[in-house]
């Protein structure tokens, strides 16, 4: 956690930890918007439709049922 505030108050970290930071985020199902003109941006990925198979899903939330 001390990574994650010292990132939030603009202090030095490391290219590499940015990275990682991100991948983690991504795998947790964040996805990095360009800006397009209004500025750039996170949100959460759309989970896959039942005819999706094999791509990459959102991650459950505290309310979701496990998986079977």
């Amino acid at each position: 956690m001390d990574t994650i505030a010292r990132f939030k108050r603009r202090e030095s970290v490391r290219p590499r930890t940015i990275a990682a930071i991100r991948t983690a985020l991504e795998n947790a199902g964040v996805e990095f918007l360009d800006g397009n003109g209004a500025g750039p941006g996170v949100r959460l990925k759309v989970p896959p439709t039942p005819g999706d198979a094999g791509k990459a899903k959102a991650p459950a939330g505290p309310d979701d049922p496990p998986d079977a």
